[in-house]
């Protein structure tokens, strides 16, 4: 009865728009006030987690999904309709010559953006190990370097497991992503571990095919301008050049700080944690940089050969990664300044009790 009374408030819940679980806390303190194990809580948690877990698929998901389709589409027919079938009775050579380079990009830039929709990025395993409430139990250590200020391993309230370095939960996935970079709306997908190759590769071939396009079509629309043409095939040449140049310096944009990102070995949350201001003498946030090599080989793979293609695997699954090597210099800069902060600390108080035996 309890277990179908979470359920159903877990429903009403997600149902109501709201992503915060209140319901199915007071439904996990109702099992554990009746004294069971937290082994047996874990399963049953499990059967009213899953909905809280399982993303929902709306309208608003969808349509980013049919515009980048729509926008691929309209690019491609307007490329080979409006200049390369004209270009065929003109320049023979030069229309095969662009054919050839074009195709295979599309046909990359369309398998990158079809498996980063639909690869999952990686979630924390469903073994005890990870769960809140088996480690309660068992009293098994999870290896993380990343912590709470406290000091304590972090964990996610929402599905009760503990989090991996890197690891971070998105809402609108409604689950824990291993090394997660952002939620696209893109894709309807978040980039993390599993799929983050496939990400980069898109940016990559997309802005590739948007310069060869403007590129390649700058001579069509040069004639078109200087001899009297259709208002029909002048408006879809103007049209397909400057949607071309507008995608192809945004998405260069992006595709340069991506880039930077991978050689850095960081991901866009981290980016925005080191950036975030945080207070004097706190610790930095921990740091994953081990070298250009090192890092590329992290987010596209161990084969160098495979780094642009969409095929291939990642080392490792996930949950491990090498800490960035911290300089001794910035080890004792930072002890000392954890050791003036104790001794003010320790001072100020020292001076107060004195203060109050001379009154």
């Amino acid at each position: 009865q309890v277990l179908a009374g979470a359920v159903a408030l877990a429903d009403w819940k997600l149902c109501g728009g709201s992503h915060q679980p209140t319901e199915y806390l007071f439904f996990r303190s109702c099992l554990l006030f009746t004294n069971m194990k937290a082994s047996q809580v874990a399963q049953l948690e499990a059967a009213a987690q899953i909905r809280l877990r399982t993303p929902s698929t709306s309208i608003s998901q969808v349509v980013p999904l049919v515009f980048v389709a729509a926008i691929i589409a309209v690019c491609v027919v307007i490329f080979v309709v409006s200049h390369l079938i004209p270009l065929f009775s003109e320049d023979r050579t030069a229309a095969q010559a662009q054919l050839q380079i074009f195709t295979p990009l599309c046909g990359l830039l369309v398998t990158c953006y079809f498996r980063a929709v639909t690869t999952s990025p990686g979630e924390v395993p469903d073994t005890e190990e990870w769960m809140v409430a088996a480690a309660a139990e068992t009293g098994a250590a999870v290896l993380a370097t990343e912590k709470k200020r406290s000091g304590e391993r972090r964990a996610c309230k929402w599905c009760g497991k503990f989090k991996p370095d890197r690891c971070h939960h998105c809402r609108v996935c409604r689950s824990c992503v291993l090394r997660m970079d952002h939620h696209c709306p893109w894709i309807n997908n978040c980039v993390g571990f599993g799929n983050y190759k496939f990400f980069y590769l898109l940016l990559v071939y997309s802005a590739a095919c948007c310069w060869v396009i403007s590129i390649s079509m700058l001579s069509s629309v040069q004639k078109a301008v200087e001899v009297d043409t259709p208002f029909t095939g002048l408006f879809m040449l103007l049209f397909g050049e400057t949607l071309a140049i507008f995608l192809g310096v945004v998405v260069s944009f992006f595709w340069a700080f991506h880039t930077w990102l991978l050689c850095c070995g960081m991901t866009t949350v981290e980016y925005c944690e080191k950036a975030r201001k945080r207070p004097a003498g706190s610790a930095a946030p921990v740091g994953f940089d081990n070298g250009i090599f090192a890092n590329i080989c992290g987010g596209l793979g161990p084969e160098p050969l495979l780094w642009l293609l969409p095929v291939g695997s990642l080392d490792g699954e996930g949950l491990v990664f090498q800490k960035e090597k911290v300089s001794l210099v910035e080890s004792n800069k930072f002890s000392e300044q954890s050791r003036r902060r104790s001794l003010r600390s320790s001072g100020s108080q020292e001076s107060t009790e004195a203060g109050d035996e001379a009154r």
